[in-house]
C-alpha cells in the first residue's frame, strides 16, 4: 500500500482557503474594534455631558427668569401709596350740577379721570339714582373729601308728584307726551318719571319697535304697578311702527323682539323653509301652539311685504 504525501496532507482547497481568508479578515477587525471602540465611545459620553451642562445652565437662567417676572409682577400690581385718587385728593372744579341728569361730558368738566366717570355712568344705567345728596357717598369712586367739596353744589330734581299731592298745582305738568317721539326730555316732564324711567322706556321702545297702546309701558322694567298713574300723561302713533318682514328676517332677527320667544321664532322660520314665503297673516294664525294672546300682540310687528 502506497504511504500518502505529506504535502497532499498540507494541501487546502479553493473552498477552504476562502473561509480561511474570511476568518483572519474578522480576527483583524476585532483586533481593531477592540483598539478604537474605548476611544470613540469615550468621546460620545464627553458630548452627552457637554450637553447637559448646557441644559442645566438654560434651566437657572429659565428659573431665574421666573423670579424676576414674580418680583416685577408683584411690585407692578402693588397700589401706590401716593395715588392721589386713592387719598381723595383729586382736584376737583365744582359748579352747580344734578347728579341724576348730568352728563358724562358733564362729570369729566367736574374733575373726574374717564375711569371715575365710566363708573358712575354704569351705575345709573344700572338703574341708579340719587334721591338726596348723601347717595353720593355710595359710589366707590367718589371719596369723604371730594363728596365734601362737592355738596354745597348739589342740586337734586324736584319730585312733580309730590308737588301734586302737596296741592302746589304751578309745577305740574298738564300736557300729553307721545310715547314714540319722545326723547329723553319729553320723558322727564311726565311726573313720576326720572331719569331712570325714562332711559327704560326709550330702551323698551327701541326693543319693541314702538308702542301701538299707551298700556304697554307698564311692560317697561319698573314700571309695573305705577303705569296707571302714568297714562294720563301719554299716547302714541302707530304710523311709524317698524315691522320685522317674516319672509326675509333671520331666525335671531325675529328673536329680537320681547314677544317672540325661541319656539315661535323657529316655528315661522321652519314654517317659511318647508311652504315657501308667508302670503298673509293669517298663515301664522294657522301656525300650531300659538296662543290667541301672542298672536294679538305680535300681529302690529310682523309683515310679509
Amino acid at each position: 500500500m502506497e504511504e500518502p504525501n505529506w504535502k497532499d496532507l498540507l494541501a487546502f482547497s479553493k473552498r477552504e482557503r476562502n473561509g480561511i481568508l474570511t476568518l483572519l479578515i474578522l480576527i483583524v477587525l476585532t483586533l481593531a474594534g477592540r483598539t478604537i471602540l474605548p476611544e470613540f465611545v469615550q468621546k460620545e459620553m464627553s458630548i452627552s455631558d457637554e450637553a447637559y451642562k448646557r441644559m442645566d445652565s438654560l434651566q437657572q437662567k429659565i428659573i431665574t427668569l421666573e423670579k424676576d417676572n414674580e418680583v416685577y409682577q408683584s411690585s407692578y400690581y402693588k397700589p401706590k401709596k401716593n395715588n392721589p385718587k386713592q387719598n381723595g385728593n383729586t382736584e376737583l372744579t365744582p359748579f352747580k350740577f344734578n347728579p341724576n341728569t348730568l352728563t358724562k361730558s358733564g362729570w369729566k368738566n367736574l374733575g373726574f379721570s374717564d375711569r371715575d366717570v365710566n363708573m358712575i355712568m354704569n351705575f345709573k344705567d344700572a338703574g341708579g339714582s340719587f334721591h338726596k345728596k348723601q347717595d353720593l357717598k355710595k359710589l366707590y369712586c367718589i371719596s369723604d373729601i371730594q363728596y365734601k367739596k362737592l355738596e354745597p353744589y348739589i342740586q337734586l330734581e324736584v319730585d312733580t308728584l309730590k308737588l301734586e299731592r302737596s296741592g302746589n298745582k304751578s309745577h305740574a305738568f298738564k300736557g300729553v307726551v307721545k310715547l314714540n317721539d319722545a326723547d329723553t326730555v319729553d320723558l322727564l316732564k311726565i311726573p313720576g318719571i326720572g331719569p331712570f324711567y325714562a332711559r327704560q322706556i326709550l330702551k323698551y321702545r327701541e326693543m319693541l319697535g314702538g308702542f301701538v297702546l299707551p298700556e304697554q309701558i307698564s311692560e317697561v322694567y319698573g314700571l309695573e304697578k305705577k303705569y296707571k298713574k302714568l297714562l294720563p300723561y301719554v299716547k302714541v302713533d302707530t304710523l311709524n311702527i317698524r315691522k320685522i318682514n317674516i319672509n326675509k328676517a333671520k331666525y335671531y332677527d325675529i328673536l329680537k323682539h320681547p314677544y317672540i320667544d325661541k319656539t315661535l321664532a323657529y316655528q315661522i322660520t321652519e314654517y317659511r323653509r318647508l311652504n315657501g314665503s308667508f302670503e298673509d297673516f293669517e298663515e301664522v294664525r294657522k301656525m300650531k301652539n300659538i296662543p290667541d294672546s301672542i298672536l294679538k300682540k305680535i300681529e302690529p310687528y310682523l309683515k310679509v311685504k
